[in-house]
């Protein structure tokens, strides 16, 4: 049974909801790339940023994705 959206979303607003999920995504994958590099010289303020918003950000991506889904934001292919 379809559940009734409190909130609808346009095609355009549905594919921005998408991108900005996948960016924070993607930023916390990729934000830590320098810290892997061969003679990469340990600075505090961007780890301690690191550690600190890599855990939320990652949770914002989990929450959005989780909620697109459940209220059926999730496709074309998905009918």
């Amino acid at each position: 049974m379809p559940r009734a959206h409190s909130i609808a979303f346009s095609s355009t607003q549905v594919r921005l909801l998408w991108a900005a999920t996948f960016g924070v995504a993607a930023f916390t994958i990729v934000s830590p790339y320098r810290m892997g590099l061969e003679g990469y010289q340990y600075e505090h303020f961007p780890a301690a940023m690191f550690a600190a918003l890599s855990p939320i950000l990652w949770g914002l991506f989990m929450c959005l994705s989780h909620w697109a889904i459940c209220n059926d934001y999730t496709g074309s292919y998905t009918s």
